[in-house]
């Protein structure tokens, strides 16, 4: 395999390196040994057996390097891009009247509602795109500010 080293650097990034191995980030501490045992003219092979890292881990850190400078030595976010709420404005506006009436309403023979049967009424009619939790339905109400044990009591008292 062809063999792999930091390209050159300068003064600056030599001090943000420097400074890089006295940080509190192990992703960041890591990057700079890395860098620096490849400035010092150490092959990838022999900076992994080194740092008791994979060969491929120490490859990643120089190309990286290579291309962004001292921004690699930062570690990016490993959170998703996308919106992760599954219920949009007009699906909790539609989950709020949901809760608002009976079970039998919809014809499930249940005197109160549970978060299970909500996640699968949901569902069902369509106001979410996936099958959820009864746990992210719990923590929808809560997030939207709706206590979940006076929907249970309203429900129970309705049944009376």
């Amino acid at each position: 395999m062809k063999q792999l080293y930091i390209r050159e650097i300068n003064k600056k990034e030599i001090q943000e390196i420097y400074k890089g191995i006295k940080s509190s980030s192990a992703f960041t501490h890591r990057r700079c040994q890395i860098l620096l045992s490849s400035a010092e003219g150490k092959n990838t092979t022999e900076i992994s057996l080194i740092l008791y890292c994979s060969d491929q881990c120490v490859r990643d850190a120089i190309n990286q390097f290579n291309k962004k400078g001292v921004k690699s030595l930062e570690e990016k976010s490993h959170a998703r891009n996308s919106d992760q709420k599954v219920f949009k404005s007009d699906g909790i506006k539609k989950l709020k009247e949901i809760i608002n009436n009976h079970p039998s309403d919809f014809g499930i023979k249940n005197k109160f509602w549970t978060l299970n049967i909500l996640a699968k009424l949901c569902y069902k009619k369509k106001i979410i795109k996936k099958p959820v939790s009864p746990r992210t339905i719990g923590l929808t109400l809560k997030r939207i500010g709706v206590n979940w044990i006076e929907v249970r009591k309203i429900s129970s008292n309705q049944a009376k």
